[in-house]
Protein backbone atom coordinates (compact mmCIF):
# COMPACT_ATOMS: atom_id res chain seq x y z
CA UNK A 1 0.00 0.00 0.00
CA UNK A 2 1.10 3.68 -0.87
CA UNK A 3 2.06 5.88 2.18
CA UNK A 4 0.85 9.30 2.34
CA UNK A 5 1.30 12.31 4.36
CA UNK A 6 -0.66 14.46 6.59
CA UNK A 7 1.07 17.93 7.51
CA UNK A 8 -0.64 19.59 10.99
CA UNK A 9 -0.12 22.76 12.17
CA UNK A 10 -0.59 21.81 16.77
CA UNK A 11 -1.29 24.73 17.79
CA UNK A 12 1.13 24.57 20.26
CA UNK A 13 4.61 24.50 19.38
CA UNK A 14 4.83 23.97 15.50
CA UNK A 15 4.08 21.17 12.35
CA UNK A 16 3.41 17.48 12.82
CA UNK A 17 4.10 15.09 9.89
CA UNK A 18 2.18 11.56 10.18
CA UNK A 19 2.59 9.13 7.91
CA UNK A 20 -1.08 7.71 6.82
CA UNK A 21 -1.25 4.81 7.10
CA UNK A 22 -0.59 4.01 10.36
CA UNK A 23 -1.05 7.69 11.44
CA UNK A 24 2.53 7.36 12.74
CA UNK A 25 4.31 10.82 14.04
CA UNK A 26 7.31 11.12 11.39
CA UNK A 27 8.36 14.88 12.05
CA UNK A 28 7.69 17.27 14.58
CA UNK A 29 9.06 20.64 13.64
CA UNK A 30 9.56 23.50 16.36
CA UNK A 31 7.74 26.83 14.91
CA UNK A 32 7.11 30.00 17.55
CA UNK A 33 3.80 30.53 18.10
CA UNK A 34 2.82 34.23 19.08
CA UNK A 35 -0.82 33.78 19.00
CA UNK A 36 -2.15 30.71 18.78
CA UNK A 37 -3.75 30.63 15.87
CA UNK A 38 -3.42 27.57 12.95
CA UNK A 39 -0.51 28.01 10.77
CA UNK A 40 -0.80 28.17 6.86
CA UNK A 41 0.86 25.16 5.63
CA UNK A 42 1.68 24.03 2.47
CA UNK A 43 4.04 21.29 0.68
CA UNK A 44 6.03 21.43 -2.94
CA UNK A 45 8.87 20.12 -4.36
CA UNK A 46 6.85 16.52 -4.74
CA UNK A 47 5.89 16.51 -0.70
CA UNK A 48 9.64 16.86 -0.27
CA UNK A 49 9.43 20.89 1.30
CA UNK A 50 7.03 22.02 3.83
CA UNK A 51 6.55 25.37 3.81
CA UNK A 52 5.04 27.47 6.85
CA UNK A 53 4.12 31.26 6.79
CA UNK A 54 4.23 32.47 11.08
CA UNK A 55 2.48 35.10 13.04
CA UNK A 56 6.30 36.25 12.95
CA UNK A 57 7.22 37.65 10.07
CA UNK A 58 8.85 34.66 8.58
CA UNK A 59 8.12 31.64 5.87
CA UNK A 60 10.18 28.60 7.19
CA UNK A 61 11.06 25.50 4.66
CA UNK A 62 11.31 22.68 6.20
CA UNK A 63 13.04 19.65 4.55
CA UNK A 64 11.03 16.34 5.02
CA UNK A 65 13.46 14.55 3.86
CA UNK A 66 16.08 15.43 6.39
CA UNK A 67 13.48 16.55 9.31
CA UNK A 68 15.08 19.89 9.25
CA UNK A 69 14.77 23.50 9.09
CA UNK A 70 16.23 24.65 5.63
CA UNK A 71 15.57 27.82 5.41
CA UNK A 72 13.68 30.73 6.71
CA UNK A 73 12.35 33.65 4.25
CA UNK A 74 11.60 37.23 6.26
CA UNK A 75 9.00 39.27 5.27
CA UNK A 76 6.26 40.76 7.40
CA UNK A 77 3.25 38.99 9.48
CA UNK A 78 0.77 37.87 6.17
CA UNK A 79 0.06 34.76 4.08
CA UNK A 80 2.01 32.05 2.46
CA UNK A 81 1.31 30.41 -0.64
CA UNK A 82 2.97 28.30 -2.51
CA UNK A 83 2.75 26.84 -6.10
CA UNK A 84 5.07 24.21 -7.15
CA UNK A 85 4.49 21.80 -10.56
CA UNK A 86 6.81 19.34 -12.22
CA UNK A 87 9.73 19.54 -9.70
CA UNK A 88 9.67 23.39 -9.88
CA UNK A 89 8.15 25.63 -7.11
CA UNK A 90 7.66 29.95 -6.59
CA UNK A 91 6.67 30.85 -2.68
CA UNK A 92 4.42 34.12 -2.46
CA UNK A 93 4.09 35.61 1.01
CA UNK A 94 1.58 38.65 1.35
CA UNK A 95 1.43 41.25 3.72
CA UNK A 96 -1.88 43.43 4.71
CA UNK A 97 -2.60 46.25 7.56
CA UNK A 98 -5.03 48.93 7.20
CA UNK A 99 -2.66 50.91 5.63
CA UNK A 100 -0.09 49.07 3.65
CA UNK A 101 0.00 45.80 1.66
CA UNK A 102 3.26 44.12 -0.13
CA UNK A 103 3.46 40.95 -1.62
CA UNK A 104 6.81 38.84 -2.39
CA UNK A 105 7.75 36.14 -4.85
CA UNK A 106 10.16 33.92 -4.06
CA UNK A 107 12.01 31.66 -6.45
CA UNK A 108 14.19 28.72 -5.60
CA UNK A 109 17.87 28.79 -5.58
CA UNK A 110 19.74 25.41 -4.61
CA UNK A 111 22.22 26.14 -2.06
CA UNK A 112 24.75 23.11 -1.02
CA UNK A 113 21.61 20.65 -1.46
CA UNK A 114 18.88 22.53 0.85
CA UNK A 115 16.00 24.29 -0.26
CA UNK A 116 17.35 28.58 -0.85
CA UNK A 117 14.99 31.04 -2.22
CA UNK A 118 16.00 34.46 -3.56
CA UNK A 119 12.97 37.23 -3.53
CA UNK A 120 12.14 38.03 -7.08
CA UNK A 121 10.06 40.82 -5.74
CA UNK A 122 9.45 42.97 -3.11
Amino acid sequence: ADQCSLIVSNLVDGIDTYAIPPCQLVWSFRQPIHHNVPLLVSSALEGSLTVVGGDDGSVRLYDQRLGILSSILHHGKGICLTYSWGGECIIVSGLSDTEDFEIKVWKPTQVAQCFGFISLLV
